[in-house]
């Protein structure tokens, strides 16, 4: 995919003020806060849900289930810069270079941030058990059963509740301190192994 280039009608602004260039994106210029911010403002599901629903809740409350915490943590981050479609949206052969560039900011994102990308089988795992969970407890009955989330079962001691834009963005800001320093620790634990 050809990166766009940079100029005056290719960049969006970001919480911090910083400009942003979502297609052709510098790795300097991703910060936590402003994933944090950005995503306490997105909803999941295109807003169809019972109340407001935040992609950094949904993430929150996953990368707690999760093996690879931070992993799960940044998993929609570039949903910061590219905000949240459905599925069926994303899906479409039409999207073929939006996705490649999500794919692409991903990666970026996970550089920036010390994290293992392609991300894990566990994080994938974990977010259909999210996505399980969210329609169980966060939308009305469909007229069909959800093709994404066969066979995979909702988490049955998570109770979701409403949650404001301020405590999500803290509760995302507190959870990517916590698995960074979990994952820092994992490190030096392994490094240690190896020395003996």
């Amino acid at each position: 995919m050809k990166l766009m280039p940079r100029c005056e009608k290719t960049w969006i602004q970001m919480h911090s003020g910083i400009q942003f260039w979502p297609w052709n994106p510098r790795i300097e210029d991703i910060d936590i806060e402003d994933i944090a911010h950005h995503l306490s403002i997105v909803n999941r599901f295109h807003g169809a849900t019972i109340y407001p629903w935040s992609v950094a809740s949904h993430s929150v409350f996953g990368a707690r289930r999760s093996k690879y915490p931070l992993e799960f943590l940044l998993h929609d981050a570039a949903e910061a810069y590219f905000n949240d479609l459905a599925k069926p949206v994303k899906s479409h052969k039409s999207m073929k270079e939006y996705n490649a560039a999500c794919d692409r900011l991903s990666a970026m994102i996970a550089k920036r941030f010390g994290a293992i990308y392609p991300w894990p089988d566990d994080v994938k795992t974990v977010d259909l058990r999210m996505l399980a969970t969210e329609r169980k407890q966060l939308m009305k009955k469909p007229p069909i059963s959800w093709h994404g989330t066969k066979g995979y079962t909702p988490y049955r001691d998570m109770e979701l509740r409403e949650i404001g834009f301020r405590e999500s963005k803290e509760s995302c800001m507190e959870a990517y301190i916590s698995a960074k320093i979990a994952k820092r620790f994992d490190k030096i634990s392994q490094q240690r192994k190896g020395a003996k």
